[in-house]
């Protein structure tokens, strides 16, 4: 019998499950609101309405990241499109796509670095000012109408940052990892729609045995899904595809062709080293060669984790 990879120690899989619940869980509080575009001084953001009620001029706002609050700014431009947001403080680490709410709907409140900034503006001159107007009313019904007219294009008044580039390619390279087997993997996708991908996963097996070495090359033709724009967000993959095993050994040499299934649900997120890191976990399911003189352990269906690190072009 082979065997590719002796089991991981429990440790390990703790240490992933625990990973992937922090980041499949990472959507901030159903926020529908979302950053378009960073400005190149990483201070302006571009950010689109929320389907409830459009946000209006000198709402406080903040970037949601795994339910973890990263920067807070303040609407001062508005149109039918989305608005512009000053952050209180220029953030490397806003992302197109990132979830925005509003400040009171953060858990702390906008705490923080920006929740500083914010009490420092209050303190300087609007609680002066808020004795001479009338309180503004919370966005919670407005209407359309409510909306300032723009004087200018709200998305060409923000300069583009590298984030905020739109990709076709992503192109990964990691592993398959289960109970007993090892896989690399190179993870080539094209995006022909915001949030969809089409991609072709190459992999490799090499395995070895007393009188014996096991190989198999294959790979899955797969559709993925992408909560964010351009492989951002949450990940569902699907794929289908083939592996050509071969076993060799003095005396003994045999070929087969298996079926190969996979579905998988994870995060794909951005990295400030221009990377982006794919983390995923699922099923895998590979038809039995049925060799005679060994058994194949990745036949059959197993539980899966996939971990990537990628690039976008």
């Amino acid at each position: 019998m082979v065997r590719y990879l002796e089991k991981l120690p429990s440790t390990y899989w703790w240490i992933i499950g625990g990973l992937m619940w922090a980041l499949t869980t990472s959507t901030a509080f159903g926020a529908n609101a979302r950053v378009l575009r960073i400005g190149s001084s990483q201070t302006n953001i571009a950010v689109s309405h929320p389907d409830t009620a459009p946000w209006i001029l000198r709402d406080r706002v903040c970037v949601v990241q795994l339910r973890s609050t990263i920067a807070c700014g303040r609407v001062m431009k508005v149109t039918s499109k989305g608005v512009i947001v000053k952050l209180d403080a220029p953030s490397a680490d806003v992302i197109a796509g990132d979830s925005v709410v509003a400040e009171s709907q953060t858990m702390n409140g906008g705490a923080g670095a920006s929740a500083s900034g914010n009490l420092a503006a209050n303190s300087r001159g609007e609680a002066q000012s808020a004795q001479q107007a009338p309180p503004r009313v919370e966005n919670n019904n407005r209407r359309p109408s409510q909306i300032t007219p723009p004087k200018a294009q709200l998305l060409d008044s923000v300069r583009k940052h590298p984030q905020s580039d739109d990709f076709n390619f992503n192109l990964s390279a990691g592993t398959s990892i289960s109970f007993s087997f090892f896989y690399p993997t190179v993870n080539f996708q094209y995006s022909f729609a915001p949030e969809w991908a089409i991609g072709l996963m190459p992999m490799g097996l090499f395995a070895g045995a007393t009188g014996a070495s096991l190989t198999g090359f294959g790979g899955y033709a797969t559709l993925n899904y992408y909560s964010q724009k351009y492989f951002r967000g949450l990940w569902v993959q699907g794929g289908l595809g083939s592996l050509y095993f071969t076993v060799n050994g003095p005396t003994v040499s045999e070929s087969a062709n298996a079926l190969a299934a996979i579905g998988t649900v994870g995060w794909r997120g951005y990295w400030d080293l221009g990377l982006n890191i794919g983390v995923g976990a699922g099923v895998q399911y590979i038809q039995d060669p049925a060799f005679t003189t060994i058994t194949v352990e990745s036949a059959g269906v197993l539980p899966l984790v996939i971990l990537d690190v990628g690039i976008n072009f």
